[in-house]
């Protein structure tokens, strides 16, 4: 949404697409004229997830190994 790399605010958006997508039936036929929004969510969906909580966890304890404090 702002620029060549996904954002926070891509994140925030995302998540109401993926909302719409899991909790109405209809959802692809509301979202058929909006070309944008499609390609950008196919863009989005790409980038993949990763499971709950297992990069934030790796992330503070290679920066807390960094800092010299123990996990």
């Amino acid at each position: 949404m702002s620029g060549d790399r996904a954002g926070l605010c891509d994140v925030h958006a995302y998540m109401n697409v993926w909302y719409v997508r899991q909790n109405l039936p209809d959802a692809d036929g509301m979202l058929a004229e909006f070309a944008n929004l499609r390609a950008w969510e196919a863009r989005m969906r790409a980038i993949g997830h990763d499971i709950r909580g297992t990069r934030h966890r790796r992330g503070r304890h290679a920066t807390d190994r960094h800092h010299g404090r123990s996990q």
